[in-house]
């Protein structure tokens, strides 16, 4: 199946580009970069990803976040939809949030996504240092009422990497 091929990364509430030293960024939501991807490992990209959210967190005094399969799954939809629009909306033009009752990752308190690519050879580092230093992704990353998290990759056929962050708060 396509779903369980796909990839893990990123979520929250805001559209956000990563934007690295000396990246260059192209149109509203765009894309950072014009050099092609290296080969990446896209479970290993998202593994690094919670890791490094997770440390961003404990350095702030918080608590880390949890990994969640079914968030997984849904942030993993999101970055292969988020390659076909950029936005906080599904290429259906309902909200992100739908696909959390797709996949059955409800109940929950709140909920947040983060969404990034990038054409630039991509880092979880970079990624991660892009969010932190956009005040309203930095926000969503550091959210004490967030419990857990589920990080989704997905690299296209032109090695654009779209990744996608998704908390969830506990009812």
């Amino acid at each position: 199946m396509q779903k369980k091929t796909s990839i893990y990364v990123l979520l929250l509430l805001t559209i956000f580009i990563v934007i690295a030293s000396g990246s260059e960024v192209e149109g509203n939501y765009g894309s950072i970069g014009k050099e092609s991807h290296q080969a990446i490992d896209i479970k290993a990209f998202a593994q690094e990803i919670f890791e490094l959210t997770n440390a961003a967190r404990i350095t702030e005094g918080l608590s880390p976040l949890s990994i969640n399969v079914k968030l997984v799954a849904v942030a993993t939809k999101r970055a292969e939809e988020i390659s076909v629009s950029f936005a906080h909306e599904r290429p259906s033009g309902a909200s992100w949030e739908t696909v959390l009752e797709e996949y059955e990752a409800a109940p929950y308190r709140t909920a947040s996504e983060n969404i990034v690519r990038s054409s630039a050879p991509a880092t979880a580092k970079r990624f991660i240092e892009g969010l932190m230093n956009s005040p309203s992704h930095r926000e969503n990353i550091l959210h004490p009422a967030f419990t857990r998290l589920g990080v989704g990759v997905y690299r296209d056929e032109k090695g654009i990497v779209h990744a996608v962050q998704i908390f969830v708060g506990e009812l």
